[in-house]
């Protein structure tokens, strides 16, 4: 599936798309999807399948791997909803000095940028709440308050505070 194709589904179609081919791939599939790995960004939809599998499936708990993936698609996707999710789910399946090198790069990311896709992904990220407040600050100042940001910030905020409870 090539960007083009990406961009023309929803986050929710492109979610369950992903999902579906998560549960069903094979650990031969992932090796194979492993070893076509050239980097070119026309191979997200395999990059995504690939993060999420690695975190998912049973047998496969290679942490170098799994960061692997997460910083290609920081690196190159970092204001795709769909993407931060990647990232931001492998900050429970990583170990600690891998995932604070995927801060590293948020971190980088949103220093000085006026995207507030990036830093509101950067707030899922994040395992601190001190953090995710101000990348969500940063976030509804360089959109200027916009209702969409406002939304997005609600939308990360109850995720957050469910997973707390």
């Amino acid at each position: 599936m090539n960007l083009i194709e990406l961009d023309q589904l929803t986050t929710e179609q492109l979610e369950a798309l992903i999902s579906h081919r998560t549960v069903s791939i094979t650990s031969e599939e992932i090796e194979e999807l492993e070893r076509s790995f050239s980097g070119s960004q026309d191979q997200l939809f395999d990059v995504l399948v690939l993060n999420f599998s690695l975190m998912c499936h049973h047998g496969l708990p290679d942490n170098d791997r799994r960061l692997k993936y997460a910083l290609w698609i920081i690196e190159h996707f970092p204001e795709n909803g769909i993407c931060s999710k990647a990232p931001q789910v492998a900050q429970f399946f990583l170990e600690e000095d891998s995932y604070e090198q995927i801060m590293s790069i948020w971190r980088m990311k949103a220093k000085g940028t006026t995207n507030p896709a990036i830093l509101i992904n950067a707030a899922y990220a994040t395992k601190s709440l001190e953090e995710r407040n101000f990348f969500c600050d940063q976030a509804l100042k360089v959109s200027s308050q916009s209702i969409e940001t406002k939304k997005q910030i609600d939308d990360l905020n109850e995720l957050f505070a469910e997973s707390d409870r």
